[in-house]
């Protein structure tokens, strides 16, 4: 599941991995290639990949700051 807020110039992306398995999440294309920074995370995982790959483990969720500008 993902859910994207949006104020001005920044976006707050979550990301969440409700079920038993790992699953791959990829970034929309817009936003890979931005400035990025994990606000929280109960993973290992704090950024994603140059193709904007996250690899979610078992009920795991992020909550990422973009920054547009």
């Amino acid at each position: 599941m993902r859910y994207k807020r949006v104020l001005g110039k920044q976006v707050l992306l979550v990301i969440c991995n409700f079920s038993t398995r790992e699953i791959n999440y990829y970034v929309p294309s817009e936003y890979v290639h931005t400035t990025h920074k994990c606000l929280i995370s109960n993973t290992n995982t704090k950024s994603w990949t140059d193709k904007g790959r996250i690899v979610l483990a078992p009920y795991g969720a992020q909550v990422y700051l973009i920054d547009l500008n």
